[in-house]
């Protein structure tokens, strides 16, 4: 097992600044006066609480990764894997594929729909 999730928050440094943060603690504040305070500058103003030390850690290791086997290697495997998926879903009876057809180059996911199944009891 990883550790828990971790994200990212892009958006321009001005509109970022004019935002009030959503939550409260950790780093997020700048000044705290009896009668007011005010938050720090972003990003540090949406980080409130513990840092996501362990997730952050796991992250730079997961971009490393991808970094060595190259971003090129890892579409043309995706490629491979839909055109797989495509065939494949095609050929069982009763199955009709939503969106691109098997030729086209696509995400290695597929959406689509059985003839006398509810999609609710398909998944």
């Amino acid at each position: 097992c990883g550790p828990t999730g971790i994200g990212f928050l892009w958006g321009r440094e001005e509109l970022l600044n004019s935002m009030d943060p959503f939550m409260g603690g950790g780093e997020m504040i700048m000044d705290v006066y009896q009668q007011e305070s005010s938050y720090a500058p972003a990003p540090g103003r949406f980080e409130a609480g513990t840092p996501a030390i362990a997730q952050a850690i796991g992250m730079g290791a997961a971009v490393e990764y991808i970094q060595e086997i190259g971003m090129e290697r890892i579409h043309a495997y995706e490629v491979e894997l839909a055109g797989y998926l495509v065939k494949r879903m095609e050929s069982v009876e009763g199955v009709r594929i939503l969106g691109p057809s098997g030729g086209a180059e696509r995400a290695a996911l597929v959406a689509f729909v059985t003839e006398g199944v509810h999609p609710s009891d398909l998944s």
